[in-house]
C-alpha cells in the first residue's frame, strides 16, 4: 500500500513534499497545488449527510474547511446536485420536522440510517488504522489532511447528532430497541475517546488503537 500510496498523495496540505506546488508543462506556468484522492469524494456520505443533517453538526473548524474544500473536486453535476439538495432540506429540515411533530416513528427510522452512517465512517477510520497508521507516522491523509483527526471529527458529528435524536424517542419506543440502542451509542463514544487518548501521544501504538475496535464490539471484520 505504501509503494501506491504516494500516487494518490495530493499537493495541497503536503508542503514538505512539494513545498510551493508543482508547475504542470503544458497546463500551467505558475506552480499549483491540488488535494489528492481521499474517500471524502464520495457521493453517497455526503448526500446522505445533507438528507438526513449531519452536515448541521459538523464543527465549525479546519477540517470541515478541507472537507469542503474537497467537494469543488467533484463534477459540476454533482457540485450542483448537492447544493440544490442542501438548498430542499433547509436548515435541518427533516429533524426540526419529526422533532416539531413528535414523530416518533420517524426519528426511530432517521437514527438507524445515521447509525448506518457512523458504520460507514467507522469502517472507514479502522482501514486507516490498519492500512496506513500501521505502516507509517507520516502524519497526512492522501487528501492533504491530518491523518489522526481528519474521520473523528466527521465521526463525532454523527454521534453528536445521534444523542440529540435519541433524547427525544421514549424509552418504551417500540421501533427500536432503546436500552441496546444507547448503550451502544455510549460505547461507540467511548471507542473514539479512548482512541484518540491514545492516539495524543507522539509515540502511539497503532496496534492498540486498533485493538480497542474488537475490544469494544465495533470491529469491522
Amino acid at each position: 500500500y505504501n509503494d501506491f500510496r504516494v500516487f494518490i498523495m495530493g499537493i495541497k496540505g503536503n508542503d514538505e513534499i512539494f513545498e510551493n506546488g508543482v508547475i504542470y508543462d503544458g497546463v500551467s506556468n505558475k506552480p499549483v497545488k491540488y488535494r489528492g484522492q481521499t474517500g471524502a469524494q464520495d457521493n453517497i456520505i455526503p448526500t446522505v449527510d445533507i438528507f438526513t443533517g449531519v452536515i448541521n453538526y459538523y464543527p465549525i473548524n479546519d477540517l470541515t474547511k478541507y472537507l469542503m474544500d474537497l467537494r469543488s473536486y467533484r463534477p459540476k453535476c454533482i457540485q450542483n446536485f448537492l447544493s440544490d439538495l442542501k438548498k430542499e432540506m433547509g436548515n435541518n429540515r427533516l429533524f426540526k420536522t419529526l422533532k416539531k411533530t413528535k414523530n416518533e416513528k420517524g426519528l426511530c427510522l432517521l437514527i438507524q440510517i445515521l447509525d448506518e452512517i457512523y458504520y460507514f465512517r467507522n469502517g472507514h477510520w479502522q482501514f486507516v488504522q490498519k492500512y496506513i497508521m500501521a505502516n507509517t507516522k507520516y502524519a497526512k491523509a492522501t487528501g492533504g489532511t491530518p491523518i489522526i483527526s481528519w474521520i473523528p471529527n466527521q465521526i463525532t458529528s454523527v454521534l453528536n447528532f445521534m444523542s440529540d435524536i435519541i433524547s427525544l424517542i421514549p424509552n418504551n419506543s417500540k421501533f427500536i430497541d432503546y436500552k441496546s440502542f444507547q448503550n451502544q451509542l455510549l460505547r461507540k463514544r467511548n471507542l473514539l475517546t479512548k482512541q484518540l487518548k491514545l492516539l495524543n501521544d507522539d509515540n502511539y501504538n497503532v496496534t492498540n488503537v486498533f485493538s480497542l475496535n474488537k475490544k469494544m464490539g465495533l470491529s469491522d471484520t
